[in-house]
């Protein structure tokens, strides 16, 4: 008997594989020192002569994979959108985002006063870093700024909290006026109208990344109006990576497409290039949906609860293991480099799943205790 043809379909956990595997990616990225050979060598040609050329092209796939996250987050995100009114589009994007941002950082300050006191000592510098802490939170600061030499301390992951709720909002305005490829082009305008915010005085509650995530719900809000994800094949995806390939040759290993720092080697260039391999990395893993081991199970349980482990990855991030893992790398270990990022992946990841499947566990408890 032969098997059966493989097919995507519209389902509800349809990209929980990738939405786990880039809840594990956030994590890995937020390793101190990961890649240190990168700010070591000053030229390609001094990198490709010094390094093996097997770890250099691991390397390069993790940024690929790295760089196009957040936009694939984002296209997903699009691809779920539900238009509305602008009312109840607010509101749900308060119950739904910002209240879980809220508490995230209300306990990720809390805590992060007591590390700190422990860590380093000093009743006066505790509270004035936590008063970083908090300012940042408040702000909604994806990256550290200074003001009058006070440096304000950035929100950590939850940016990507804000920057959803903003660039949902724009959008459901966006969508109840245009439709189709029109919306998906004034969806991109949008989206640069980001760009060159990205260039003024540091904007409060990521509203530059807001701006430019437009065009990512856009492009995911058209992909499923079209059905493109159903219809896509092997040799278009085959086509797509070659029509990208290009901007990865133009822009060299160390021009990093980074949201949360402002970073967009080509501009609005890099912004459409890396929707296109956003898109792309989604396509292949729904066909990797084929596979149901006790792995690519377990993977997809931590993207159903991504929201949750991304609130608890940001505490931990905020509150502690930014502090730990510095004075790991820089004062406490003094071996090999590849095991040490082995040793601080593996316990953050380890704390995250952990917290994250203990948090709702304990919520569905709750939920039950009150239906009964």
């Amino acid at each position: 008997m032969k098997n059966k043809r493989f097919e995507i379909k519209n389902t509800l956990g349809m990209f929980d594989l990738l939405k786990g595997i880039i809840m594990i990616l956030v994590v890995v990225s937020h390793t101190e020192g990961l890649i240190p050979f990168l700010e070591k060598y000053h030229s390609m040609n001094e990198l490709f002569s010094n390094v093996n050329i097997f770890v250099l092209f691991l390397t390069f796939i993790y940024m690929i994979v790295g760089q196009a996250s957040m936009p694939a987050l984002l296209i997903i995100s699009g691809y779920g959108f539900r238009k509305t009114t602008n009312t109840k589009c607010i509101t749900r994007q308060y119950r739904s985002l910002l209240q879980p941002y809220i508490i995230t950082m209300a306990i990720a300050i809390i805590i992060h006063f007591f590390s700190y006191l422990f860590l380093y000592g000093g009743l006066r510098s505790s509270i004035k870093q936590t008063v970083s802490i908090f300012l940042g939170a408040l702000l909604g600061l994806p990256k550290d700024r200074y003001l009058l030499n006070f440096r304000i301390i950035c929100c950590g992951p939850t940016w990507f909290l804000l920057a959803l709720i903003i660039a949902t909002i724009v959008f459901n305005f966006l969508a109840n006026r245009y439709e189709e490829k029109k919306l998906l082009l004034i969806s991109l305008f949008v989206s640069c109208i980001g760009w060159l915010l990205s260039f003024t005085i540091p904007l409060p509650w990521c509203i530059s990344q807001g701006f430019i995530s437009v065009f990512f719900l856009g492009l995911g809000y058209y992909v499923k109006k079209n059905k493109l994800l159903i219809s896509f094949t092997i040799k278009k995806l085959f086509i797509g990576i070659l029509i990208i390939i290009p901007y990865l040759i133009s822009v060299n290993i160390t021009s990093y497409f980074d949201m949360a720092n402002d970073l967009y080697p080509l501009g609005p260039i890099s912004i459409i290039a890396n929707a296109i391999i956003g898109f792309l990395i989604i396509y292949v893993f729904l066909l990797l949906n084929r596979f149901n081991g006790f792995l690519s199970t377990f993977i997809r349980k931590i993207g159903r609860n991504s929201l949750y482990f991304l609130c608890i990855h940001s505490v931990e991030m905020v509150a502690i293991g930014g502090y730990v893992q510095y004075m790991f790398v820089h004062s406490w270990w003094k071996g090999n480099p590849t095991l040490r990022s082995a040793i601080i992946i593996s316990f953050r990841l380890f704390f995250a799943i952990v917290a994250t499947l203990l948090f709702v566990q304990i919520k569905d408890r709750i939920v039950k205790a009150r239906k009964a």
